[in-house]
């Protein structure tokens, strides 16, 4: 079921995807070193995509609509720190532009006498929401965020019914593929325990 990535639902956003516009920093940080790029977003979405890319980027803005960076405080402290990192308040991004690929963004508001920011790549990092329409039909137990509660062997409250991936509760909320690969091996060896009638855990090959 997975989840879907917040968009920023401005015009032309469909358009640029691949072409500069990204909602994954720790999928593709590596197509822009040495190069500048905006994070949209102000939690630890954000905040820990700036850290990663402030080591392949040259020039990194963050662009938030809060007051304040939110999240955890190590995140934050980390981000004030770099030098190439620079946060942009109480700002909102309400277009992107460029001939075939992304060239800028404009703002809610002139930064440094411009509504029009030049960047390379823009990544939005404002969070995701998962697909609960499932997971609701079957009566599965779900989290306050709507994720699907699992238990250390990725079984739901429902027996004979296990969850793994983005979906779930589980991994620490780290939503990688090999997160979720790993939660589906641990499905399928206590699938197998299962229907072999074992609580004990099975090597499966």
């Amino acid at each position: 079921m997975g989840t879907n990535r917040n968009k920023l639902n401005i015009p032309n956003e469909d358009y640029y995807l691949g072409k500069g516009l990204s909602y994954c920093a720790t999928c593709d940080a590596m197509f822009y070193k040495g190069k500048t790029v905006a994070i949209i977003g102000g939690s630890n979405a954000a905040t820990m995509s700036a850290s990663m890319l402030s080591d392949i980027a040259k020039k990194i803005y963050i662009i938030y609509r809060g007051t304040e960076l939110r999240g955890d405080q190590v995140w934050v402290d980390e981000v004030k720190s770099k030098e190439n990192i620079e946060i942009i308040y109480t700002t909102i991004v309400t277009g992107i532009e460029g001939e075939n690929r992304v060239e800028r963004i404009k703002l809610s508001k002139p930064f440094r006498n411009s509504e029009f920011l030049p960047v390379d790549g823009v990544f939005v990092e404002i969070g995701s929401e998962p697909n609960i329409d499932l997971s609701k039909k079957l009566s599965l137990e779900l989290d306050d965020k709507g994720y699907i509660k699992v238990s250390k062997d990725q079984s739901t409250n429902i027996e004979g019914v296990w969850a793994a991936g983005d979906c779930t509760d589980g991994s620490n909320g780290f939503r990688q593929v090999v997160t979720a690969c790993g939660e589906g091996a641990v499905c399928a060896n206590s699938i197998y325990s299962y229907i072999k009638g074992s609580n004990k855990p099975t090597n499966v090959y």
